[in-house]
């Protein structure tokens, strides 16, 4: 089972879940850093680290000997990546997408390709003392000001072994999301219970719901305004898992890099419950 845990924007809860969620989950299973632009599970993991490679896209590299300054590639190319321009063909790998399509309607067979690194993908496994069973882990991190962070998404999510449970920590928005949760078997939404929290769950409802994901709310920050998530769950026939109440606590632990449920009893039972209930849905 894919449980990819996720919310519309930054500093909801979203990693503080996926964490705890893996730890007390009492199964082998990989927890998958897939917010690429700013991947932060090693903030709250030990982490012991068995590969790394660099992940590149191929960018054209244009044969001025051979071309013809026919301009097939640059009509081709939707993302402007091409252009003829003074008697030469320049390249803008920033735009390029990879799809090789202007080698492929070359004439003069003038493209070829070189490997340009976006990222890295890292794995290895949790080193918890103690800790049973195994966790493993994969984690992507872009490259700075890198615009195609969603083809990393894609190659992390590659590297998932589908005869493990995993939990995907996923990006914020929209756009990274959605490549980040497609083919998951379950997108758990963590909300928070203000207006803003609401504008950002309708969204990420409406992406997991076009991609047919089944979905579940967990409130974080749990309080008196919770009838606000309530009242939008209801009314979209949504499921609210849990409420994760607002806590002090957490704030201190996270401000020292401790995931909750290893300092809190309570919040270990809380995630050994949740992680209980997410998982038997598969069986």
């Amino acid at each position: 089972m894919i449980v990819s845990v996720t919310s519309e924007k930054g500093g909801t809860g979203k990693t503080t879940v996926a964490v705890n969620l893996a730890l007390c989950a009492g199964r082998e299973l990989t927890i998958v850093d897939c917010d690429v632009e700013g991947p932060n599970i090693h903030l709250f993991l030990p982490l012991r680290y068995h590969s790394s490679r660099v992940f590149s896209l191929k960018t054209p590299v244009i044969d001025m000997e051979r071309c013809t300054l026919c301009g097939v590639c640059r009509e081709f190319c939707a993302y402007n990546a091409l252009a003829v321009l003074g008697g030469k063909v320049l390249v803008f790998p920033e735009l390029c997408h990879s799809c090789l399509g202007c080698a492929l309607l070359c004439p003069e067979k003038a493209i070829s390709f070189r490997e340009r690194p976006i990222g890295r993908i890292e794995k290895g496994e949790v080193t918890l003392s103690g800790q049973e069973p195994h966790i493993s882990f994969i984690r992507g991190e872009a490259n700075i000001t890198e615009q195609h962070s969603k083809f990393l998404i894609r190659a992390v999510k590659e590297s998932i072994d589908r005869d493990c449970d995993a939990i995907i920590d996923c990006p914020p928005g929209t756009v990274l999301a959605s490549s980040a949760m497609r083919n998951s078997d379950m997108c758990l939404i963590v909300a928070e219970p203000t207006l803003f929290g609401i504008s950002d769950l309708s969204r990420n409802c409406e992406l997991a719901q076009a991609m047919a994901l089944p979905v579940s709310v967990l409130i974080n920050k749990s309080g008196p305004s919770d009838s606000l998530v309530e009242q939008f769950c209801a009314s979209r026939n949504i499921d609210i898992i849990d409420r994760l109440p607002y806590s002090t606590e957490v704030a201190e632990s996270l401000s020292k890099g401790i995931a909750i449920s290893m300092e809190y009893e309570k919040y270990r039972s809380f995630f050994n419950d949740l992680s209980r209930r997410i998982f038997s849905s598969s069986s």
